[in-house]
């Protein structure tokens, strides 16, 4: 194993775009530690978490886990269980890092005033200066006179139906306040709306309004 994950190694030197692997079980999570560009995917056509195998066959594979970009799955189950060890693993501080690290990577390399807004409320770790403190979601909310009484750090639609709730209650449960649910309700209820579709997608009513309202953020910059 030593030796098939120090050939591995030097061959990453070469900075692929992609990499597939296929049911990696004798590989590394440090094998992979100093990947900058590369995009990982892996599939298993195995069940990694059936209580058939021993607690060490599928060891070095959910380690790696972690550092994959998209997993595939042979079996839908499978579906649930690598999401849920994701959210188990993954603090919200972690998620906002990550977010603020893209937001240093575009301010980085651009010339011109950055105009930074949340789709559904998130908010960075870090106050930027053109960072808007009403989100898409909100501002179409309030369009529509259902303003949002209750607060969530972040949030996506169906985070309460039953599939999705026993990946979320855990995860909301540990860094939301006690009222995340009631906040997810009152915004699930305004699709569909004037401005929203079934599917929680704003139409083309709400396209248009959120675009007079960029228009004149971006305008106050010049």
């Amino acid at each position: 194993m030593f030796k098939l994950n120090k050939h591995l190694r030097n061959k990453l030197k070469n900075n692929y775009d992609f990499i597939f692997l296929y049911r990696p079980r004798l590989l590394y999570k440090s094998t992979f530690k100093d990947l900058r560009k590369s995009k990982v995917f892996i599939y298993n056509n195995d069940d990694p978490f059936s209580k058939m195998y021993h607690f060490l066959y599928w060891y070095n594979f959910k380690k790696l886990l972690y550092v994959a970009d998209h997993i595939f799955s042979y079996r839908v189950k499978n579906i649930n269980d690598y999401r849920l060890r994701n959210f188990k693993n993954t603090s919200l501080s972690d998620i906002l890092d990550n977010w603020e690290t893209y937001i240093k990577s575009v301010l980085s390399v651009s010339t011109v005033p950055v105009l930074q807004y949340s789709v559904f409320g998130d908010k960075p770790k870090v106050q930027h200066e053109r960072f808007l403190e009403k989100s898409y979601l909100e501002h179409l909310a309030d369009c529509s006179n259902s303003s949002f009484e209750y607060k969530i750090p972040m949030f996506e639609f169906d985070w309460l139906n039953e599939q999705n709730y026993k990946v979320t209650k855990p995860f909301a449960v540990k860094y939301f306040d006690e009222n995340w649910e009631k906040a997810c309700v009152e915004r699930e209820n305004i699709r569909p709306s004037k401005y929203f579709q079934n599917c929680g997608h704003p139409n083309a009513a709400g396209h248009k309004i959120w675009a007079n309202f960029i228009n004149k953020q971006i305008s106050s910059f010049l």
